[in-house]
């Protein structure tokens, strides 16, 4: 997992806890005092074991606590690709292009291998994601795509078909934006996350 996710997950701990809490979870998943660097890559099982180890802490299970970790990760990702981000995108339209232009760069200047997010529209107000990856972090994807719904103001929903997670070679999740509407992207973040 590139060390720029890992000083999110840092972040988003602290921010919702506690620095305590950051270095309590470190020792109890083994990885005490450990420091992430932005411009590292770090072993996935680094992530899991913290993941789990938070789940465990706190009794909210793990897929639960991805998903709101992809929720609080979307808006920084935004704002440090907002340069690639033609103004008149919405949720759809970033999504759309997330693969070609996002991904793209991250592999090719980051030297990092996120997933391949296949996202394919499918209508006007929908789009498909098709998802395999060994990580099998479904639960963040849908969670950035909740938060870059927040981020452009649109509430964007979710029905599941296959899952990874149920034995599935691959995750398809349709996501729709409910109730379209024409607002600005929020300039702040909120933190109700807990």
């Amino acid at each position: 997992m590139h060390g720029m996710i890992m000083d999110m997950l840092k972040r988003f701990v602290v921010e919702n806890y506690d620095e305590a809490t950051w270095k309590q979870l470190q020792e109890n998943a083994g990885l005490k005092n450990k420091v992430y660097f932005p411009v590292i890559n770090y072993d996935d099982s680094e992530t899991v074991q913290l993941v789990v180890t938070a789940s465990e802490m706190t009794g909210i299970p793990v897929q639960n606590l991805l998903q709101v970790f992809g929720e609080y990760i979307a808006e920084d990702l935004i704002v440090m690709s907002k340069v690639l981000v033609r103004p008149e995108w919405k949720t759809l339209d970033l999504l759309e292009n997330i693969e070609t232009i996002f991904h793209g760069l991250v592999r090719d200047v980051w030297r990092v291998h996120p997933p391949v997010l296949d996202f394919v529209r499918t209508g006007e107000n929908e789009i498909t994601l098709n998802y395999a990856s060994k990580r099998k972090m479904c639960s963040v994807a849908k969670g950035i795509v909740t938060g870059v719904g927040k981020y452009y103001g649109e509430q964007i929903g979710f029905r599941e078909g296959s899952c990874m997670l149920r034995g599935a070679s691959s995750c398809q999740i349709q996501f729709y934006v409910e109730g379209a509407q024409s607002v600005k992207p929020r300039a702040t973040r909120s933190k109700s996350y807990a």
